[in-house]
């Protein structure tokens, strides 16, 4: 907090990014449980809104590795290499595991064990992002779209030029 403090927030994440990834001391629940279990809800919210499992994994190393991890966290601890691999990869194991039982519960019109309420807490857990979006109505209205493509060539290298390319349409 002192260096933050002393050299601005912005010199902080450019020393931890610059220094990371390293072997982090997290506790192993940390590290396996709750990391995974984030990778598992990036990629949900993707394979909900319509993703190929491609590109749902990609969604998840995208938002576990760029948005957070040399995002958001860079600004406070370096980059984990536990992070940036049990994450999306575990995570997307996990997340289609639950797009499967999503699936199940919806089909059997949100219920588990006949409860509504198990059903709907059951979605929320597994799929918190669409399933709140889906009770206020936003199933139908929003459309999402990833695909990684070819955006061009360079010719100093003779190699193509890959992109991603997101779009949501409300």
């Amino acid at each position: 907090k002192q260096d933050i403090k002393e050299n601005g927030i912005t010199k902080k994440w450019k020393e931890n990014v610059k220094a990371g990834p390293v072997w982090d001391e997290d506790d192993w629940v940390l590290n396996y449980v709750t990391h995974p279990y984030s990778g598992a809800v990036y990629f949900m919210t993707a394979r909900s809104s319509g993703f190929t499992v491609l590109e749902s994994f990609s969604y998840s190393v995208i938002m576990s590795t760029f948005f957070w991890e040399y995002g958001i966290e860079a600004f406070a601890e370096l980059p984990s290499v536990q992070d940036l691999i049990f994450t999306p990869i575990l995570g997307s194991v996990v997340g289609e595991l639950f797009f499967i039982t999503k699936k199940k519960i919806v089909k059997h019109d949100k219920k588990v064990w006949n409860s509504r309420f198990l059903g709907i807490t059951s979605l929320f857990v597994i799929d918190p992002f669409n399933t709140v979006l889906d009770g206020f109505g936003y199933q139908e209205k929003v459309k999402t779209q990833m695909n990684i493509a070819p955006v061009g060539f360079d010719p100093s290298s003779h190699k193509m030029v890959w992109g991603v390319n997101f779009s949501a349409s409300f």
